[in-house]
């Protein structure tokens, strides 16, 4: 067992949180209002009597999540969690993410045992109920770059990641269930795998995840498996959105979107302009129907004309009642874009509490109304943990420096360290030089014009040359002098590479099975469920 160091930093001190989140977390009137929050939740069953009043699918349900578990192996709290789906005083407390290589980013590791952790602690405050954690598997989505844009560190702390093709029209287009896994993924991972001789260091979990890849078909699946081999054993099944939809689960919620078109376009829009008055930034436009439509592999945004009033898919147009009519008899076709997508989602699970990330939380804001409008109960929404990891042989500089020093784009930083350390007397001495240098071509142009009049321009030409002679050296001089100062601090530029990869936090950007083959699985897992027992208000920093 590593020994590890926990620290804390607020969110509102950390670049690329949005004011509606920390005010969230702050809990503001406004904002906790709109929705159930963790207090609300544990104060009392009201929410619960609630949702188990209201819940009526539970067989479709366990059917769902039967069909969504196939292609794992179930542990044994599975099994169990399986059969207490069908209990009448059973609820779920629900996360989620699109499938990206790799297991994800590491948020979706932070937000699954954080849903792990959250169910736990409802059982002890609710003994009568039983409480199971969910992952919703969202991949009718159809965002192959996010899908493929998660990256492992290199030795040096560099963020790499296959080289795929994103200019590809069709697979960008092309639903996540439906994508396969594409060689160059496979490659990667095993010279990934023995250069950093994590075969010798991690010989079991590096196996399991290669074959994961070279037997399984689909990407979603591959994530699936990955995932599982960490939150399984904790209980956490699965459903996936592609599942559901397929056994058209989602048809009540979209009938009545369908039935109704613009009437949740227009509570939406309502909803924005009060949270707009509050000074906050609206996270998702509604669309006149909140609807996705399948065909041969690709999920293609419905939209209105607004001229004609007719609804295009693709090359199509339909009336709203031909619209209807196509869903009436394909239903399986149709999905729900991000603003009903969590309203189908509680309509199918008999859920509490679902575990959101800060950008979920922007868009949920928008939703209470919509919730009320389909007559599904809303969950309490719960922040999920949110963590950085840093190797223990950067603490003496955390120490000395302080953490949130680091909390910086790259560019940004390494401007500070130039600034802080250069040579002031150097770029004090280059500033005389150049009022010299232009005192002395002000003199020699007065001397020039004397004696010709004429030759006042081409004294200015002259000056203008050598200026940009002097301006190129100076140029040069200070680059060296960046290029120095920054290769002495190379440590210090590496904690913040760790800390903000390609500019954003190490949870948005790093793949979650990096520090499982770095630190060993379940080493790194208990060290940091030490943060899943803390308090979600803060981002908190493991040195390991």
């Amino acid at each position: 067992m590593m020994s590890e160091m926990i620290l804390s930093l607020e969110f509102d001190k950390i670049p690329g949180f949005s004011r509606l989140f920390c005010d969230y977390i702050k809990n503001e009137q406004f904002i906790s209002e709109r929705m159930s929050n963790e207090i609300q939740l544990l104060q009392n069953t009201k929410l619960i009597d609630e949702k188990l009043k209201s819940y009526s699918k539970r067989n479709l349900f366990s059917e769902l999540i039967r069909k969504s578990n196939l292609e794992i192996d179930l542990s044994e709290k599975q099994i169990e969690n399986l059969s207490l789906l069908s209990k009448e005083n059973t609820l779920v407390v629900v996360t989620g993410q699109q499938p990206a290589i790799f297991g994800g980013t590491l948020y979706t590791l932070y937000k699954s045992l954080s849903a792990i952790e959250l169910a736990k602690q409802l059982k002890v405050r609710f003994p009568d109920f039983n409480f199971v954690p969910i992952f919703w598997i969202e991949d009718n989505d159809h965002d192959y770059f996010e899908a493929t844009q998660v990256f492992l560190f290199d030795r040096q702390y560099n963020p790499i990641s296959p080289q795929l093709n994103h200019s590809n029209q069709d697979i960008l287009r092309k639903c996540i269930c439906d994508i396969t896994i594409d060689s160059a993924i496979t490659e990667f991972l095993e010279f990934y795998i023995e250069a950093n001789n994590f075969s010798s260091l991690q010989p079991h979990f590096s196996l399991e995840i290669l074959n994961f890849y070279k037997k399984s078909r689909y990407l979603a699946t591959a994530f699936q498996k990955i995932l599982n081999l960490v939150v399984g054993k904790e209980g956490m099944l699965f459903i996936s959105s592609s599942i559901c939809r397929q056994n058209n689960a989602f048809a009540d919620i979209l009938r009545k979107e369908l039935e109704n078109p613009g009437a949740s376009n227009e509570i939406i829009e309502q909803a924005n302009r009060k949270i707009e008055r509050f000074g906050y930034h609206i996270q998702v436009k509604s669309s006149p129907v909140n609807v996705f439509y399948h065909s041969n592999g690709e999920r293609i945004k419905i939209q209105l004309n607004g001229e004609t009033q007719k609804y295009k898919i693709k090359n199509q147009y339909f009336t709203a009642l031909e619209l209807l009519q196509l869903f009436s008899k394909n239903p399986f076709n149709f999905s729900p874009n991000v603003l009903l997508r969590q309203i189908c989602q509680d309509h199918i699970l008999p859920n509490i509490a679902s575990i959101h990330g800060p950008s979920e939380i922007g868009y949920t804001t928008q939703l209470k109304e919509m919730y009320q409008w389909f007559d599904v109960v809303m969950p309490a929404i719960i922040p999920r943990h949110s963590i950085t990891f840093l190797p223990k042989k950067f603490q003496e500089y955390i120490e000395n420096y302080g953490f949130d020093f680091f909390f910086k784009p790259p560019e940004t930083f390494d401007s500070i360290l130039y600034e802080q350390n250069r040579d002031k007397n150097l770029k004090e001495s280059i500033q005389a030089l150049e009022l010299r240098f232009q005192s002395v071509f002000d003199e020699m142009k007065q001397i020039a014009s004397k004696v010709d009049i004429t030759l006042l321009a081409s004294s200015e030409a002259h000056s203008k040359k050598s200026f940009r002679a002097f301006e190129s050296l100076k140029d040069k001089i200070f680059s060296n002098e960046r290029k120095t100062i920054l290769n002495k601090l190379s440590h210090l530029r590496s904690i913040n590479k760790i800390i903000f990869p390609k500019g954003t936090l190490q949870e948005r950007m790093i793949a979650s099975i990096y520090p499982l083959l770095e630190y060993g699985q379940s080493d790194f897992i208990e060290i940091i469920n030490q943060v899943f027992k803390q308090p979600r208000n803060k981002h908190y920093i493991v040195l390991i």
